[in-house]
């Protein structure tokens, strides 16, 4: 699964890192006024 944050946003990274997601790449949009972190989180299937 994947998510989009505002970059800025250190605490709100640190926790989503706390609940398992990985940080991935951080770009900019010409549309935004600030840079987006993506972030990743595996979903396992379970048996």
């Amino acid at each position: 699964m994947g998510i989009g944050i505002i970059a800025e946003q250190a605490g709100l990274k640190e926790w989503y890192e706390r609940v398992g997601f990985i940080e991935g790449e951080t770009k900019g949009f010409p549309h935004l006024p600030f840079r987006v972190t993506f972030m990743l989180y595996e979903i396992r299937e379970s048996s």
